[in-house]
């Protein structure tokens, strides 16, 4: 019976692999709709899968590598997908689609704090949540948010752009942001009104105890400032306190520009 039973289960693999095999195609060509200018510069991209077993993840990882490359290179709502057309029981072709939008270029001056590959990968990012729009004056403020959260404040950026096109007459709008970097500020005083269970002293304990390294450095950390209500809410609750209203802090500056 067990002999039986193994000679089944060696017929049934062995019939499996025909499948398989039977399953197997050749990429015999592929099809472009694209420009002749986008079909010369990527054909070699291909050329080896032509007359091979049609690799489905090969032909994803060589697309996905293109459409990086077309959004790295400033063309945000550019992009490569392809259709796969049987010939036949044993052929393929694919057809590859090209939808091309304008160029955005962008170069930065004045950066000292953040290079500028830091500062175009995070517009980059920025532009990829934005589904690929480009908004010149939210990319200003998403950079100044940026120094804002490593203490350099009052950052300032002027802007232009040049609209023009390439030799393929495709639009191309280069931005340049000149950066005027800010300065850190240092916190001269921490000061508290209307504590009557907390004295003062015990109060800088908890913001120097909750403090991120900025704030230890003694430098403004505007992020932690504005939690530092809910965590000192916390240790009011935490003893019972629970009716207790806390302010958001009020900012001023010295007349060394400290805080």
């Amino acid at each position: 019976m067990r002999w039986i039973k193994g000679i089944l289960i060696l017929i049934m693999l062995a019939c499996q692999m025909a499948s398989a095999a039977d399953n197997i195609k050749i990429l015999k060509r592929f099809e472009w709709n694209a420009p002749s200018y986008i079909k010369d510069y990527y054909r070699s991209n291909f050329a080896d899968l032509i007359n091979k077993n049609y690799d489905t993840l090969e032909l994803k990882l060589k697309v996905d590598s293109i459409n990086r490359e077309l959004f790295n290179g400033g063309q945000f709502t550019s992009s490569l997908t392809y259709e796969v057309i049987n010939l036949n029981a044993n052929e393929v072709s694919i057809k590859l689609n090209f939808k091309l939008g304008e160029v955005n270029l962008f170069s930065f001056s004045g950066n000292k704090v953040f290079t500028s590959i830091e500062l175009k990968t995070k517009v980059q990012e920025k532009i990829r949540n934005e589904l690929g729009k480009v908004d010149l004056e939210q990319i200003k403020q998403m950079i100044i948010d940026a120094y804002d959260e490593i203490g350099f404040f009052d950052t300032q950026i002027v802007s232009y752009s040049h609209v023009g096109k390439n030799k393929f007459g495709v639009k191309v709008t280069s931005n340049y942001l000149a950066i005027e970097e800010g300065s850190k500020k240092r916190i001269a005083k921490l000061e508290f009104r209307g504590n009557q269970h907390y004295d003062k002293v015990l109060l800088n304990r908890i913001f120097e105890d909750a403090a991120t390294p900025l704030s230890q450095d003694g430098y403004y950390d505007k992020e932690y400032a504005e939690n530092f209500p809910n965590i000192l809410k916390k240790k009011y609750l935490s003893e019972g306190l629970v009716y207790v209203e806390i302010s958001r802090p009020r900012i001023s500056y010295n007349d060394a520009d400290d805080v």
